[in-house]
């Protein structure tokens, strides 16, 4: 996964990426991801350079979970 995201920033409530090729991607998932309620919520944030940002408010981070 490390090879096409890159992590822009993470605070306490958000974490922040963008896909590393724009062109990867697809709009269609967002649909998907809000009928899954295993996924973290994620929004697009722009568009042009595929960055997006996900919310983490309120989830242990799999660091501490295992």
């Amino acid at each position: 996964m490390c090879e096409w995201i890159e992590q822009d920033c993470k605070d306490e409530n958000h974490l922040y990426i963008h896909l590393k090729d724009p062109n990867l991607l697809d709009l269609s998932i967002f649909e998907r991801l809000t009928n899954d309620d295993f996924c973290l919520p994620c929004m697009l944030t722009n568009e042009k350079n595929a960055s997006l940002v996900y919310a983490t408010e309120g989830y242990i981070p799999l660091h501490d979970f295992f």
